[in-house]
């Protein structure tokens, strides 16, 4: 196992200078949170949608983050958390992921001082072996074919989720909150892509966010070849699960394009797949976006 992680490279997966990591990793868009990994704000980007007079808008910063789960968080990075003001926690996590990784919520963390609201879809994710390898060499047969696929699924599976994020961020748009899943990736990053349309963030700053993920996972490689090295289904196909772990832009990219051809933008698919309105979708831009000069 720690042949694959220590020689990264060989598969395919990017690897950076350590000071390099370091200065970016303490840099916006990241936030220094000691044990939580790829944790970052989504603010600072801007949007199409203009202020009076065509004033330029964007996403407000320091209320709206993304991560990988915390359950590794030491007593410092709860005190960060802490100070970033994040009260609410959207966890897309299953039970099966919680439980199989022994890795648990925010408010089961003595100190985190979070709420923390599950909305995970238990019967999406299944850690079946036999299926898990399958995962794996259609990841290393067809790396992009295999996103597009995963990720329609998160788009189709996960709308009631988005939901109860988006109805959050309407009532409650200057209280700081995170959301995230195992690896702040795939789920998270869907719902990230999602949330930037919806604000007016064009396509190519929305697949650089993503494309972040391979610098804010980098950390955690240690503690995810630990627990890899468990697995079996994992060592036998090192380089499906080095391009299982890949963000990269132009996936993202690829991705946005085929939500398009299905809904045409992000409002269609919203008023298909949710409950929310034309009216809420209007106050979450009134809410979320900010004039800046």
């Amino acid at each position: 196992m720690a042949e694959y992680y220590l020689d990264a490279s060989a598969y395919g997966y990017p690897t950076f200078p350590p000071e390099v990591l370091a200065e970016t990793l303490n840099s916006p868009p990241f936030v220094a949170v000691e044990g939580v990994v790829n944790i970052r704000d989504i603010g600072g980007y801007a949007s199409c949608f203009g202020g009076p007079a065509q004033r330029r808008k964007v996403v407000k910063k320091g209320y709206y983050y993304r991560s990988g789960e915390p359950s590794r968080i030491t007593p410092a990075g709860k005190i960060a958390l802490r100070a970033l003001g994040i009260a609410n926690a959207f966890d897309f996590r299953t039970d099966e992921e919680v439980n199989k990784w022994v890795a648990p919520m925010l408010d089961d963390i003595e100190g985190a001082e979070i709420r923390v609201v599950r909305v995970g879809v238990n019967e999406m994710t299944s850690w079946d072996a036999m299926r898990t390898e399958s995962v794996l060499q259609a990841f290393e047969k067809d790396e992009l074919g295999t996103f597009l696929k995963t990720y329609a699924g998160i788009v189709e599976g996960f709308a009631p989720s988005f939901e109860v994020i988006i109805r959050h961020l309407i009532d409650n748009p200057d209280q700081p909150c995170l959301f995230h899943c195992t690896a702040g990736k795939d789920r998270t990053g869907v719902f990230a892509a999602l949330l930037l349309l919806l604000l007016g963030v064009s396509e190519s700053d929305i697949a650089h966010d993503y494309g972040l993920t391979e610098i804010g996972l980098q950390p955690a490689i240690p503690h995810m070849s630990a627990r890899m090295r468990k697995e079996k289904v994992y060592a036998d196909n090192w380089q499906g699960a080095a391009n299982m772990a890949r963000a990269r832009p132009e996936t993202m990219l690829a991705v946005l394009d085929e939500f398009k051809k299905k809904y045409g933008d992000a409002e269609e698919y919203i008023s298909i797949r949710t409950n929310l309105t034309k009216d809420d979708i209007e106050n979450l831009r009134a809410k979320l976006l900010v004039e800046v000069d």
